[in-house]
């Protein structure tokens, strides 16, 4: 038997999750480490399952959901309040770690679980959420024909699931092996470092954290230093993961000046390329693409990780050197009522309307031609729909 108890992040429970690893497909965004310290900017509501037939009791699903704030939600004047999938908005991968052996009970009782809570939104929005899971097959049958599952767009996220998937020849290879040449050339030459041990992985990421903010985010007010909430919760959360050794910061270096780095998660077997940063006065030798091929060539060989997760949108440089892929929601809505709920009409009429207002502005107010930068190029991936809210104004057609 399945109960399920919904509660705040602890670190408590990181027994039972190492435990659940054992026997799901992982997912670090929905590790305690990352949830005890998500739980310092967002409002968390983490699902457990418990499979109440062993002694003690057998964690067998975790999913955390986050309740919408009133600037989350897009005219929230027309849409109804929701849960998000993702734990905070940086957390690229949202789905549930569940048993493989009793998936569909567990997301049976999730949603039953969300039904009798009186104070919880009814309707989830799925973001960053991978289709290739167990999960995301078992929502598939459980609302298979209900009307209660509604989806908007997909992209394809550079992923290596095996050694086939990492690009080491053709012409992507040979440019990045002729970038690197070029780097090791340069006075004081050039180094790759993969820093994991709890005290060095503390130094480098503030040094990442320099480097990010030296970037366009830090001009656009977007990097983790423009914000003192965000640059503390960010060190809590390297913290946490430094502790478990579940974190590691990769530098690619000049004369021993890092030019390029990433901050890499790691659950089970998986690496997730979470941030990059790099020196634009580099930019000619491609430091971040050379970093990264560096890294993905280190961990696999390693043979510790054997899987990688991009943490980034078809269209972007990781492509390049990342040959397999992972169909990923970008948008979509379910309702865990038993039947098409209120909510739900008026959230898919809300996104209806919204589409109305946004052709009205655009007849009355052409936009510029957008310029394409490195900054700001537009990298979703708008070619695979399933289904489409409300025809034909609905931006996209049903499959």
């Amino acid at each position: 038997m399945i109960r399920v108890t919904i509660t705040a992040p602890s670190p408590e429970l990181a027994g039972p999750w190492n435990d659940l690893l054992q026997r799901a497909e992982g997912n670090v965004f929905m590790s305690p480490e990352i949830l005890c310290a998500a739980a310092e900017i967002s409002v968390l509501h983490v699902l457990l399952a418990w499979d109440t037939q062993t002694h003690p009791h057998r964690l067998v699903g975790l999913w955390a959901l986050r309740e919408e704030s009133q600037t989350d939600r897009i005219s929230s004047w027309l849409r109804p309040a929701a849960l998000r999938s993702t734990p905070w908005d940086n957390g690229y991968c949202s789905h549930p770690v569940i048993d493989r052996a009793c998936v569909d009970e567990v997301m049976t009782a999730f949603f039953e679980a969300l039904r009798r809570a009186p104070r919880l939104p009814k309707l989830i929005r799925l973001m960053w959420f991978d289709t290739t899971t167990p999960a995301y097959a078992a929502i598939r049958r459980l609302l298979a024909g209900s009307g209660r599952y509604w989806e908007y767009r997909r992209d394809e996220r550079p992923f290596v699931n095996s050694p086939g998937d990492f690009k080491r020849s053709g012409k992507t290879g040979k440019r990045l092996r002729q970038q690197w040449r070029r780097l090791t050339q340069l006075p004081g030459g050039a180094d790759f470092i993969n820093e994991r041990e709890p005290a060095a992985v503390s130094d480098a990421f503030e040094q990442w954290l320099q480097m990010e903010h030296a970037q366009w985010k830090g001009k656009q007010g977007s990097s983790q230093l423009s914000s003192q909430r965000m640059a503390q919760f960010s060190r809590t959360l390297i913290a946490n993961l430094a502790k478990t050794r579940n974190v590691s910061v990769t530098s690619l270096r000049v004369d021993g000046r890092p030019i390029a780095m990433s901050v890499v998660f790691y659950c089970a077997t998986t690496a997730y390329a979470w941030k990059t940063a790099y020196d634009a006065q580099f930019a000619q030798f491609s430091p971040g693409s050379v970093m990264l091929d560096k890294l993905v060539e280190q961990l696999l060989d390693e043979g510790e990780v054997t899987r990688i997760d991009s943490c980034s949108y078809g269209q972007s440089h990781m492509a390049q050197f990342m040959t397999g892929h992972h169909s990923i929601l970008d948008d979509a809505v379910l309702d865990v009522h038993r039947v098409v709920s209120p909510a739900l009409v008026r959230e898919l009429a809300g996104r209806w309307l919204q589409q109305i207002i946004r052709r009205f502005q655009a007849r009355i107010r052409p936009r510029a031609p957008r310029v394409t930068t490195a900054a700001n190029l537009d990298t979703f991936s708008r070619h695979e729909t399933l289904a489409a809210a409300l025809p034909p104004i609905h931006h996209t057609e049903a499959q």
